[in-house]
């Protein structure tokens, strides 16, 4: 006494805070706190209170929820979707999506810990030799440090909400979804001789997710936690473990949009395979038009060919591209980019599959236009005749677009 921050409902705000200051500075001169936070009330999913009376009530007892679900997804769950000052509308939904959360948490950890033997002495991350880092480590610690800043300023202004999102979106977006899939290239690599590095790198990420997750998920991050080797552990609990900090030197900017960059393109060749009816695993030449990006491209182009499954030797970076007859065309960011597709698919198939996506999307624009010639324009909110009107012109350049493709597959 005193503290800094005092959290309570609205709801009790004259009840409890405004009697517990007045006679704070009646006894001792001193105000008890200087900061109030303010939750809701917790509603039903369709924002009606919740009472004893309520048909399926046992959907919303805390009980019930825990036994079923575990602490941590309510926890979840109450804190993510909390605004202060303002009611949370609890859909058990997504209590199922929190519990889903908490599987990947113990499925990626379950991976990296798998990877390690016991008897294995894997370097913390202040031991390793920064110079031999791989792009997708430089990645994933300039994303984690990049985290943890964002992480604190979320925290210094009571904004839990977002930092919740941001922590969860880096852990299964970033972390699993990309940097453990890369580091299988080189964990399984029996030519790669310094697989210390993806370890202690994976063991570091977990440490660091574990210490943030904490405050909101604190009995999965405890167990998990304790799991690590004993060299990251240097106190009994994690609740003795230090908040994290963010290195700054650790982050770069220019890595980052790098992995964007990459990412995009990655996603885009995968949806071309999956278009074509080409498996993901079959290597497919790539042509990338770029000198304003060629930078960019050549920090992560080892690891766009790995993850994109591009053949190495048909790879091309140039910046200028004659359009190879009978390939995919991708433009990204105002990047052209070709796939030759010869001797891959049947043309006559997919020609036919890409003019009928022509025609239906051509009726559709004839029918978003007879309702924008319509009173619609005039009678309805501006905000849905601005979506109608952005609605067309994706049409449009969709279209446009397929026409090109049609031409390229000529």
């Amino acid at each position: 006494f005193p503290t800094d921050a005092r959290e309570t409902g609205y709801d009790i705000l004259f009840f409890w805070v405004a009697r517990e200051m007045m006679m704070s500075i009646e006894l001792t001169g001193q105000v008890p706190y200087h900061i109030v936070y303010l939750h809701g009330l917790i509603r039903d999913e369709k924002g009606k209170k919740i009472s004893k009376s309520m048909e399926n009530i046992e959907e919303y007892d805390p009980l019930l929820i825990i036994e079923k679900e575990g602490a941590d997804s309510l926890r979840y769950v109450l804190i993510s979707n909390s605004v202060p000052g303002l009611d949370t509308n609890l859909d058990p939904k997504n209590i199922d999506v929190a519990h889903k959360y908490c599987n990947k948490i113990w499925q990626a950890s379950r991976y990296v810990l798998n990877n390690i033997s016991t008897d294995e002495e894997i370097p913390n991350i202040e031991e390793l030799d920064l110079n031999k880092l791989e792009f997708p480590d430089k990645w994933i610690l300039s994303r984690l440090n990049s985290v943890i800043k964002i992480v604190q300023e979320r925290m210094d202004n009571y904004d839990y909400l977002q930092m919740t999102r941001e922590i969860k979106s880096f852990f299964w977006s970033e972390f699993c979804d990309w940097y453990i899939e890369m580091s299988k290239n080189f964990l399984y690599d029996e030519r790669y001789e310094d697989k210390h590095i993806q370890k202690s790198i994976l063991l570091h990420v977990l440490d660091t997710f574990f210490r943030l997750i904490h405050p909101v998920m604190p009995f999965i991050s405890e167990k998990l936690w304790q799991a690590l080797p004993t060299n990251l552990r240097r106190v009994p609990t994690i609740m003795y473990a230090p908040w994290p900090k963010a290195n700054l030197s650790l982050i770069d900017v220019k890595i980052e949009e790098s992995f964007r960059l990459m990412e995009e393109f990655v996603r885009e060749i995968r949806r071309v395979k999956h278009d074509f009816d080409i498996p993901l695993k079959t290597l497919v030449p790539l042509y990338i038009e770029t000198d304003s990006h060629r930078d960019l491209f050549e920090l992560s182009k080892d690891e766009l060919i790995k993850m994109a499954y591009i053949d190495k030797k048909n790879f091309k970076l140039e910046s200028e591209i004659v359009a190879p007859p009978q390939s995919a065309r991708i433009v990204l960011r105002g990047i052209p980019a070709f796939i030759p597709l010869q001797g891959m698919i049947d043309f006559d198939k997919q020609k036919a599959r890409i003019n009928s996506i022509v025609t239906k999307s051509i009726k559709k624009i004839e029918s978003i236009e007879r309702k924008l010639k319509s009173q619609f324009s005039e009678r309805a909110p501006e905000e849905l005749v601005k979506k109608e009107k952005q609605k067309l012109n994706e049409l449009r350049i969709k279209v446009n677009q397929l026409e090109e493709q049609i031409k390229l597959l000529e």
